[in-house]
């Protein structure tokens, strides 16, 4: 059978779907016991005492910026290399993002040229930890305590990841994660803040509590939706559902497959502000009880990639930080074109992405001519699969002649 690999799986066990089901039809989906449970335990994970859960990623950053009573207009120093609800986030809370230098081995910001982008306007550091990895906080903390600048951080790709032992989110004066589709620990959309400080945490309640709960239609609406999403990405859904239109429009109509993928970029609108449901409080708490395990897998299916594709010509491979630990949300390589490279995966099976992060500042070659590829590396892979990955991939590589 030709071998289909899909670029992120939804994990979901048997117990979570049932979860799932038992609080739609129980009627417990939009409030109950688990929002406080989740928050807690998510505290003792991360080593923090205060966390609050909300609707996105994006409102989370929002509520910390805000909470921080920066004067509007301040400078915020941002990874030039970032997502884009980061930017849009700094916005919306009336500050001005300024792009810093990322390093192109290890994606994240580059501490040995965060100076080139200090300004007297310059009042915190947003620190994004891309793709599983902890960025190099030792020396990025270094720097910022050696300006009197507050970090906040972007862990949302990298939940469990860790560097001498620290959660990434956890070194910083406060941290956002976004818990969507697509990331190690989800809840069909959510957020969280994080933080070591009360005076943030309790100006982030101040602000969840003047909301209402999300409605219980729309909750149901989302959860039925997450569950077809599940479906899609499992190894029969992916290619008998959305693997077939995918691999059609890459050969005949490529414009309208990058389309299918582009977000809209819109500021963050503070009035879309929710507190976490009680089921997706439910489903984190059950998907926290298995992080690790499938962070594990990720990362042996990531050594094995990786020492598979060692030798490839022109393919410049990840590097990070010693004593850090990933958990490899995605497995990105640096390609002297990854739309290139992508379209030609995917006519081998292998959904492959070049543009989910964004540079917003062509600082470098790097960015400049879009090398990054994500290569799919998650539990729902088979070590078969990630053999197939590096089988793909280099033979894309030759036939491109790089």
């Amino acid at each position: 059978m030709f071998r289909t690999i899909p670029r992120h799986n939804i994990n979901l066990s048997k117990e979570e779907i049932a979860l799932i089901v038992s609080k739609i039809l129980d009627g417990s989906a939009p409030s109950g016991n688990d929002l406080a449970a989740f928050e807690d335990e998510m505290a003792v994970y991360q080593g923090l005492p205060f966390v609050a859960a909300v609707n996105s990623g994006r409102a989370a950053l929002y509520l910390i910026l805000k909470a921080m009573n920066f004067s509007l207009g301040s400078e915020i120093l941002v990874p030039a290399y970032s997502f884009y609800s980061v930017v849009e986030s700094v916005k919306a809370a009336g500050l001005s993002p300024v792009f810093a230098p990322c390093h192109p081995r290890h994606y994240a910001l580059d501490p040995s040229r965060l100076d080139s982008a200090l300004t007297k306007n310059t009042v915190a550091l947003i620190v994004e930890h891309p793709f599983g990895q902890t960025a190099p906080m030792d020396d990025i903390m270094d720097w910022s305590q050696g300006h009197g600048l507050p970090v906040i951080e972007d862990a949302s790709q990298s939940i469990g990841a860790s560097l001498n032992g620290k959660k990434a989110g956890s070194f910083g004066l406060a941290s956002c994660m976004s818990l969507v589709h697509g990331k190690n620990l989800m809840t069909f959309g959510g957020g969280l803040v994080l933080t070591k400080e009360e005076k943030i945490y309790r100006e982030v309640l101040q602000q969840i509590v003047k909301t209402r709960p999300i409605e219980a239609g729309k909750i149901r609406k989302e959860a039925l939706s997450g569950l077809v999403n599940w479906a899609l990405t499992t190894r029969i859904g992916y290619q008998f559902g959305p693997f077939a239109p995918f691999f059609l429009l890459n050969l005949f109509d490529r414009k309208r497959l990058e389309a299918f993928f582009e977000e809209a970029h819109s500021l963050y609108d503070p009035k879309a502000l929710k507190p976490l449901s009680n089921l997706q409080a439910g489903l984190g708490r059950e998907q926290l009880k298995r992080l690790d395990e499938r962070n594990s897998k990720r990362r042996t299916l990531a050594e094995q990639i990786i020492h598979g594709l060692s030798d490839t010509n022109a393919l410049s491979l990840p590097e990070y930080p010693p004593n850090s630990i990933g958990t490899w949300n995605a497995l990105a390589v640096r390609v002297p074109s990854s739309l290139t490279v992508q379209r030609e995966c995917l006519r081998y099976g292998v959904d492959t992405r070049a543009d989910y992060m964004t540079g917003f500042a062509y600082q470098d070659e790097w960015l400049r001519h879009g090398e990054v590829l994500y290569l799919p590396c998650h539990p729902g892979m088979s070590f078969a699969d990630a053999d197939y990955v590096v089988e793909t991939v280099k033979k894309v590589m030759r036939k491109l002649a790089y």
